[in-house]
This record gives C-alpha cells, sequence and structure tokens, in this order.
C-alpha cells in the first residue's frame, strides 16, 4: 500500500506549488552565475499527486531529479524543430 500524500506533506514541510504538486525549498548553490543572476542550481523536495500535477511550463534551467517513492512521471518536450516528443525519464 501506498503512504498517502498527507504524510510526505506533513514529514517533509512541503507546501503547495504555484505550477502544481508540493514543494520545499533546500539550500541551492554558494556559486552565481553572474550572466543570468541565479545561483548555479536550485534544490527542492517536490511532490505531485493525482490531484495535483504540474502544469505545463518552461524550465529556463537545467534540473536534476531525484526518485525516492511513488509512481513513474512521464516529461513532456516541446521543441522548436518538432512538435513534441514525450520521454520517461530514466531511473538510475
Amino acid at each position: 500500500m501506498m503512504i498517502p500524500k498527507e504524510y510526505w506533506i506533513e514529514k517533509l514541510g512541503l507546501i503547495p506549488h504555484p505550477e502544481g504538486g508540493y514543494y520545499k525549498e533546500l539550500p541551492a548553490a554558494d556559486v552565481w552565475l553572474a550572466e543570468q543572476e541565479r545561483p548555479l542550481y536550485t534544490n527542492i523536495y517536490f511532490l505531485l499527486t493525482a490531484d495535483s500535477p504540474s502544469h505545463l511550463h518552461a524550465l529556463t534551467a537545467d534540473e536534476v531529479w531525484y526518485f525516492h517513492y511513488g509512481s513513474s512521471l512521464q516529461v513532456h518536450e516541446i521543441l522548436p524543430y518538432r512538435m513534441e516528443t514525450t520521454k520517461k525519464p530514466r531511473l538510475a
């Protein structure tokens, strides 16, 4: 049986994310990209649920995802040179 979302929300101190799901910010990189005025990377816990999925949005930086628990997910990538491709992230 899967652990309910309420457990993770409370245990990790998650709050609703503006693009869907729940999150908690963790320490970001100490190194900054001066030309982009942002840290080299940011770091969050992120939880998606059936009733609160992530909405379509643009990524402005590389992301690294760590799968800890739950079901699989599909990422849709829209590229300028072709309409759309669907990818399943590779789990290490």
